[in-house]
């Protein structure tokens, strides 16, 4: 951007933007961290005592890790239909590279009826610890983040000239009593929690896999209770700075979703990007090329780091955001 280009962005009418609120995505840090930890402590607690019934009925394990990772994962699609939408998607490949053991599996077979009985518990143990408070979490804190950054939002158009009137015609689907958020807000909510969903799931499954590898490797080792339990110990907990940078991240995507959507309602169309720097989301193209340009919010801006276009906020721990830009007609057609 020339200077001359600069300065004509910068003279711009704009809306002030709203920034991810600090104490919001702290508390949604503290809660996933405690649902995390607590979920992996008891997720090892099940896992040795699937290990502990395993062992009272056999001492032979002929699976190495990947492969019983494969077993866990077809139990769990064949005892629970629905767990496809945990994530949990096998290929028929998967099926026809391992059909020795499944043939071995269904007739109760040795050496496979124990590591189907382990297998059975540790599936059911990835089921329990699954998606419903992931999903009750992320229900909470996507609510929490649209209520504030709406009430801001409506403090914000009104010192830029833009009448609670103008916000009624247009932002029509009620979050609570007294608040409204537009039509494309509500429509593109759901994606951002089930997205929330998975991305909890996912980091809990990780740890699980964990788990279930070092007690998969100690059992074939011939460890015993104690050295099995001593192997897991060590395993991730989820620390403070990870859970705030997780979460900062996913306040900052859906700020920024929720304001883009309720500009364009109320006939914004564009918007001017501020570069927001931090420890762990510095890019030089968003402080060198993206800072202050004016770009179209339904298209984004081209980032040549990724070579697309993205959105602020867009990119994994980017902390970028937008001021809206008041095109020259919106402030008179308020008076019609």
């Amino acid at each position: 951007m020339t200077p001359s280009e600069r300065s004509k962005a910068m003279a711009l009418k704009t809306v002030m933007a709203v920034q991810p609120s600090v104490g919001d995505y702290k508390e949604f840090a503290k809660l996933l961290r405690q649902r995390f930890n607590l979920e992996l402590k008891r997720y090892k607690q099940a896992a040795l005592k699937a290990a502990k019934e395993y062992m009272r009925s056999s001492k032979n394990d002929s699976l190495s890790s990947d492969e019983f990772d494969l077993l866990v994962k077809i139990l769990i699609e064949r005892q629970y239909p629905l767990s496809s939408k945990l994530g949990y998607e096998l290929t028929i490949s998967d099926y026809q590279k391992n059909k020795a053991q499944l043939m071995a599996l269904d007739a109760y077979e040795r050496p496979y009826t124990f590591n189907r009985i382990y297998a059975e518990n540790m599936a059911r143990a990835r089921i329990l610890f699954s998606q419903e408070k992931a999903r009750d979490i992320s229900y909470w804190f996507c609510r929490k983040v649209l209520r504030n950054v709406n009430h801001r939002m409506r403090r914000n158009l009104a010192n830029a000239g833009i009448s609670a009137q103008w916000l009624e015609k247009r932002w029509t689907v009620p979050v609570i009593k007294g608040q409204y958020m537009s039509p494309a807000v509500a429509k593109g909510l759901p994606d951002y929690v089930a997205n929330m969903v998975s991305l909890i799931t996912k980091m809990s499954e990780r740890s699980h896999l964990k788990v279930q590898e070092a007690i998969a490797k100690g059992l074939t080792k011939g460890y015993n209770i104690q050295e099995l339990a001593k192997s897991i110990n060590g395993l991730e907990n989820m620390d403070t700075a990870r859970a705030e940078r997780v979460a900062r991240d996913q306040s900052c995507k859906l700020n920024q979703f929720v304001q883009r959507e309720n500009m364009k309602a109320i006939g914004i169309t564009h918007g001017r990007w501020v570069h927001v720097p931090g420890m762990y989301t510095y890019r030089d193209s968003h402080k060198f090329i993206l800072n202050n340009q004016v770009f179209e919010l339904a298209k984004g801006l081209y980032d040549p780091e990724v070579d697309k276009n993205i959105q602020p906020g867009e990119l994994p721990f980017c902390r970028c955001i937008f001021n809206a830009v008041i095109p020259d007609n919106l402030l008179t057609e308020q008076e019609k």
